[in-house]
């Protein structure tokens, strides 16, 4: 079977700083079923390229096709790291935007002429399942599509969307959404009626996956300076700003370090935060990390905290894969409902929750789990353990299979 993969977030090569998950999702179906070909489709990101390197490390199992947009390329720069909080942090950027989304269209309509793929398989409602939807018209290909946060609600207001989101949904033979919260972004452009006999049964919910780590947290540990960790970008939906208040506040009454684990746009911010709260001496930033200085972080972590927030703009997080991968190491999480961990974590029994955006309960959450005992943090980490299982690729691997099966419909 040849797929088509379109989507703005794959990595250029192996120290590209673009997340990883739909290389492994792709690697995870090319192990499952050797007979899959692959062609990705994905737009060239100005930081990646200008750091690229050939690396044996990088497992070349598909095709790629990347498409310019922008000249001079330094400017293309929209995609990669998630287009809203490219757009939020260079406002000049949106100059550009209109230029991407006319050559995603046109480079994935000459790409499925050529390739004459049996499925087309999209990640993000805008553009690439709207594109997708076109293309799939003009050259009668199949597709379906994976939904992963804001990218459908991001166009409530602009005028026909639902008509386009409706249009899209009905081309479409099959379509993920990676949390229940997800999923419910995109049923809102529909009445009840129509999604109860239409459109509801195309949909399933399935996360993205991790490979399970070969190591696990272990507890009780020894009392006395407390390691938080966050890891993700720096972006405003991942809330570290809310946690940097926290922690000054923590940090009166409690022996704390925090590691920041990342980059983004809000880096520069965040850095003047620290020093405005003169917190300096007890936060420590280590920048990007994957593999296994992630995963030593993970297990030297005494808390790794997800403290996501929803945003004015309507950025907000889909299932964030750290909480999967601190799971999997049997990490105790303290997360935000904000983050759809809510969805997985129950309060106290495989985790820990608190309200997005609130910077007192989330400090008050953390002083609880620490003066929590270690034989509770211990029943607490072999349960988050046990939910981790939930997203393995091995498991997870059958069900997208299943969905890319899913062709024809008209």
């Amino acid at each position: 079977m040849k797929i088509v993969v379109t989507t703005s977030t794959f990595p250029m090569h192996p120290d590209d700083k673009i997340p990883d998950f739909v290389y492994q999702q792709l690697l995870a179906l090319k192990k499952f079923d050797p007979e899959i070909s692959f062609i990705v489709h994905a737009p060239y990101n100005y930081l990646s390229e200008s750091s690229a390197r050939d690396c044996g490390a990088f497992v070349r199992f598909y095709k790629e096709s990347r498409f310019h947009y922008f000249l001079p390329r330094r400017l293309e720069l929209v995609a990669g790291g998630g287009i809203m909080s490219t757009l939020r942090s260079k406002p000049w950027s949106a100059a550009t935007l209109p230029f991407f989304l006319a050559f995603h269209l046109i480079s994935l309509y000459l790409l499925v002429k050529k390739e004459k793929p049996e499925i087309l398989y999209a990640h993000w409602f805008t553009p690439q399942a709207i594109s997708s939807a076109i293309v799939s018209k003009l050259t009668a290909t199949p597709f379906v599509f994976t939904t992963h946060a804001s990218d459908v609600s991001v166009l409530g207001n602009i005028p026909f969307s639902k008509a386009m989101v409706r249009a899209v949904c009905r081309r479409a033979s099959a379509y993920t959404a990676v949390s229940k919260k997800t999923s419910s972004k995109l049923k809102r452009f529909f009445t009840n009626l129509e999604w109860e006999n239409e459109f509801k049964q195309k949909l399933a919910v399935i996360p993205m996956g991790i490979v399970m780590p070969n190591r696990r947290q272990k507890y009780p540990r020894d009392r006395g300076l407390t390691t938080i960790l966050f890891l993700g970008r720096f972006v405003e939906k991942k809330g570290v700003d809310f946690l940097l208040k926290s922690v000054l506040m923590l940090s009166r009454s409690k022996d704390v370090r925090l590691v920041l684990a990342g980059n983004g746009p809000e880096f520069a911010s965040y850095k003047n935060l620290v020093k405005e709260f003169g917190i300096e001496s007890i936060v420590e930033f280590v920048g990007f990390v994957k593999d296994r200085r992630k995963e030593q972080l993970l297990l030297e972590a005494d808390i790794v905290c997800i403290p996501s927030v929803d945003t004015s703009s309507g950025d907000e997080e889909g299932m964030p894969v750290v909480l999967m991968e601190a799971l999997a190491v049997g990490a105790v999480v303290v997360a935000t409902t904000s983050s759809g961990a809510d969805e997985y974590l129950k309060d106290g029994f495989n985790g820990y929750l608190v309200p997005g955006g609130d910077h007192a309960a989330l400090c008050q959450k953390l002083r609880e789990v620490i003066d929590e005992s270690p034989n509770r943090l211990s029943v607490v980490s072999y349960e988050a353990y046990n939910t981790s299982r939930l997203f393995d690729w091995e498991l997870l691997v059958w069900s997208y299979r299943d969905l890319l099966g899913k062709r024809g419909l008209d």
